[in-house]
């Protein structure tokens, strides 16, 4: 009783933790795929300025990320999974791999589109208008806290869920898993599992 009054204290004092704390309840269902019920997320735009909605995709299972470029560590790591993951189940055309930019500002699609390429995957990478991104972001359960350094001029970065989000053709069942704690070899099982 008093380490579970005690974790529940330092997950209050922590805001990175709360911001991460729907990953923490989708493990402990052990990620299992759930039908959608929250309304359509908006359009959001791809690399090429066209309209992209993520749950109007047919024909496709989509894995979805959320981040941005400038991220030091958890984005490209994550990246970097789902990539060597659709390598090693045969590049299906039926999966589709996505990133969503919340960092607008500086991820325009030129950013986005040259940093795609270095996972050497077709990563489709999304932004959009601010409204539009929060939108999406409050659709799939993300969240983003913007963090100022403590170096003046140096910019800012995000404290963020890192998760993945699978997307069954026209949003027919939506799953979320924790991309932090999952290796390359459990990640392809669980793609496996969504998509035969």
């Amino acid at each position: 009783m008093l380490l579970a009054a005690l974790g529940l204290e330092i997950f209050a004092m922590m805001p990175e933790l709360r911001a991460c704390g729907n990953v923490l309840s989708i493990w402990l269902r052990g990620g299992a795929p759930q039908l959608a019920s929250a309304p359509a997320d908006p359009s959001l735009r791809d690399a090429n300025n066209r309209d992209y909605v993520i749950t109007r995709q047919s024909n496709v299972t989509q894995v979805v990320l959320f981040g941005y470029t400038h991220c030091s560590d958890e984005c490209p790591t994550a990246l970097s999974k789902m990539a060597r993951a659709y390598d090693a189940i045969g590049r299906p055309s039926r999966l589709r791999l996505v990133f969503v930019s919340f960092d607008p500002d500086r991820d325009t699609p030129r950013v986005l589109s040259t940093y795609m390429r270095l996972f050497k995957a077709p990563i489709i990478g999304l932004s959009g208008s601010p409204p539009a991104l929060r939108a999406a972001m409050r659709r799939f359960g993300v969240e983003a806290v913007r963090i100022p350094s403590e170096e003046p001029g140096e910019g800012y970065s995000f404290a963020h869920t890192t998760s993945i989000h699978v997307i069954g053709p026209n949003d027919s069942f939506e799953a979320m898993y924790p991309i932090e704690d999952m290796d390359v070899h459990q990640l392809v099982i669980a793609l496996q599992r969504e998509l035969w």
